[in-house]
């Protein structure tokens, strides 16, 4: 192997005996490896670097574990592809071209390091002159104000009196006087690497101190890089301060689990204990009512009027936790013992819970609109319930608030946004038959207090789109259940009374024929004879006949299932 001289640094890998790497000045003939045996057969990868890149080598050597992983498999991939060249030195020219590539792959390497180092990195940045301050003393420094407010920090202004309050702004900068002291660190104790002061110009500080070290100004700033988790800055002078801008890393600091609160948010009735905890072993709760100041947990507490709840968790070496919030709200409640007397409690801010069950008369496919009847009459409820057959009976303990909306009269269960009374609707108790419609009497006219009555019209005329319940009367029809409507004729008619803006219309469930009970068949207009029902042979049958029929009535015939 031919000897040669080449100054510069030679990079030793190697991973069998946990080193990561090792930098090695070296300025001998290439063939004297700076390396024990041991080295060189555990991993016999060398990269020569040169001159020029030995500053930043240097910067690099003792930084942190996962960078120099990162940075040694990167340099291991490349040793590979060039170990045997380099070894040998077959290449005269090898130095050049290698020079200048190595160049490129560096830059590229230390911005992938720069950027993992500071992946964690907050900034804060905020005027002087829009911070809140709350006086305060401090034991070494005297008395000052303490900053409220800033998220993640502490800041501190100490040796200022009444008249120079660090809030007093002149223009846009607050006058920051000599020798006072600004004391900076983070709630999380993670470490501050870089404070900029801005200040107004002219400015008259010849700089500040941070931490006894004296910061020279240039020009408007003074810039202060390092690592430290705590900050003490002392103005050398009389320094207009604009801004300050605050970089700390808290890659290392983790953050305290969230808490969680017990009862969730919502409305209520009565007063409850309201209890907290964290995952996070050795936290501290702490809680704030309706904007208060935080206050430390220490055992369930009773709430028993309106507010909101903040809880954080705190614990010393660790970040904050997030806040959870909790919205309590509370109702009256009144307990009712009948649709009746529920209704005595319309559009007031009263919850009603019902003492006694109701009937469920008809309920729609959505389960959003439920029609109900007891002894003292009929209502709606609205919202999704449990699902409820007719004649089933909701059973007591329900509630809602009533409600007139449009003139319509019905129970709500949504009390507020935050609180459903849905889940107050216990599960069916099973009836023995459907419910059966009241008989309307079609001689006498609907009114707005027959709403939400289940009722049935017999032998009245339907033409489309309304019944001739009495002479020249005729009730509007609204299809709102989507009821499969006959041909125009003479039906029992099944159906839901309703209101809307004081106009009383009728929404059917079910067409029967007058005769036989039997849904979906009619009688034609002025038809008196009773139907006849043949089979197809010709022989005479009933309506409940299975199979295709002959129906004969009024001199018409019809086939019909």
């Amino acid at each position: 192997m031919t000897s040669k001289t080449w100054k510069g640094f030679w990079l030793n890998t190697y991973h069998h005996n946990h080193t990561i790497f090792k930098i090695l000045p070296f300025g001998q003939n290439a063939v004297n490896l700076p390396c024990k045996q041991e080295e060189r057969s555990a991993a016999p990868f060398l990269l020569l670097f040169y001159p020029q890149l030995s500053a930043r080598l240097n910067r690099l050597n003792g930084k942190k574990s996962t960078i120099l992983a990162i940075y040694s498999t990167i340099i291991h991939t490349f040793a590979k592809v060039f170990a045997l060249i380099i070894a040998n030195c077959i290449i005269e020219d090898f130095k050049l071209l290698l020079n200048a590539y190595m160049k490129k792959f560096l830059l590229s390497l230390f911005s992938l390091l720069f950027s993992v180092c500071t992946l964690n990195a907050a900034e804060v940045s905020f005027a002087m002159q829009d911070l809140t301050w709350t006086p305060d003393t401090h034991a070494e420094y005297g008395t000052g104000y303490q900053l409220t407010g800033a998220t993640g920090l502490q800041i501190g202004y100490w040796q200022a009196t009444s008249a120079y309050k660090p809030s007093t702004a002149v223009g846009n900068y607050v006058p920051v006087q000599q020798n006072h002291v600004m004391t900076l660190a983070t709630v999380s104790g993670a470490d501050i690497t870089k404070v900029v002061v801005t200040c107004q110009k002219p400015t008259r500080t010849s700089g500040i101190y941070f931490n006894s070290v004296l910061v020279a100004a240039s020009g408007s700033t003074v810039t202060w890089e390092g690592n430290a988790a705590t900050l003490k800055m002392k103005f050398s002078g009389l320094s207009h301060v604009t801004n300050i801008t605050i970089v700390y890393d808290d890659s290392k600091v983790e953050q305290v689990a969230l808490p969680t609160f017990s009862p969730e948010s919502g409305t209520y009735f009565e007063p409850f204990l309201f209890s907290a905890e964290t995952a996070t072993e050795g936290a501290t709760i702490q809680y704030s009512i309706d904007g208060g100041d935080f206050t430390d947990y220490a055992a369930p507490f009773e709430i028993s009027t309106a507010c909101t709840v903040r809880v954080k968790a705190v614990k010393e070496g660790y970040t904050d936790s997030d806040v959870a919030v909790a919205t309590y709200k509370f109702r009256v409640r009144c307990d009712v013992a009948s649709i009746a007397e529920a209704l005595t409690h319309l559009d007031t801010e009263e919850v009603v819970r019902f003492s006694k069950p109701v009937i469920v008369t008809y309920q729609t496919s959505s389960q959003f609109y439920t029609y109900v009847r007891d002894e003292s009459g009929s209502t709606l409820i609205v919202g999704t319930l449990p699902k409820y057959e007719s004649g089933d009976s909701i059973p007591a303990g329900f509630m809602g608030k009533m409600i007139d909306d449009h003139s319509q009269l019905k129970l709500t269960t949504s009390v507020s946004e935050e609180f459903k009374t849905g889940a107050s609707f216990g599960e069916a108790i099973k009836g023995t038959a459907a419910a059966a419609p009241e008989v309307m009497n079609k001689t006498a006219d609907p009114v707005t207090t027959d709403q939400n009555r289940f009722v049935v019209f017999n032998m009245v005329l339907f033409d489309n789109t309304e019944l001739s319940i009495s002479n020249g009367t005729k009730l509007a029809i609204t299809n709102y259940f989507n009821t499969e409507l006959p041909e125009s004729g003479m039906y029992n008619v099944a159906g839901i009374l309703s209101v809307w803006n004081d106009v009383v219309s009728f929404y059917p469930t079910a067409f029967y024929d007058p005769t036989t009970g039997i849904a979906g068949t009619r009688i034609d207009a002025g038809a008196t004879a009773a139907p006849e029902v043949f089979d197809l042979s010709g022989r005479r049958t009933t309506m409940n006949a299975k199979g295709l029929k002959i129906v004969r009535q009024g001199g018409k015939t019809k086939k019909m299932f």
